[in-house]
């Protein structure tokens, strides 16, 4: 079990439980889209999430992925300039990701 919070800075990691695949963001910050990439184990529902800093959903999805490595893309061209907040569930364990939109 991870946490990291530094509240004055606007960023926060969260990693409870070892369900969650680990995962890379590329690129951030993004300006039209970024991709998230991660192994997983098996076939299961991943849900992801963004959140503005305000915690205000943007733009809930839950997919199918299957086992191996697997690749999400997420279209940020609609949001505003910011910092925002990626959370991924996986199962009953969730990750979150500062990731910044700059057009």
């Amino acid at each position: 079990m991870r946490y990291l919070v530094l509240i004055g800075f606007l960023f926060y990691s969260w990693c409870v439980g070892a369900d969650v695949p680990k995962y890379t963001v590329l690129p951030n910050p993004a300006s039209t889209q970024f991709s998230i990439t991660f192994d997983q184990v098996d076939l299961s529902f991943v849900s992801v999430e963004i959140y503005s800093v305000l915690g205000s959903k943007m733009n809930p999805s839950s997919v199918r992925q299957n086992s191996g490595m697997n690749s999400i893309t997420v279209n940020v061209a609609d949001l505003p300039d910011g910092i925002y907040l990626l959370r991924i569930t996986h199962k009953d364990s969730q990750s979150t990701k500062r990731i910044k939109v700059q057009h």
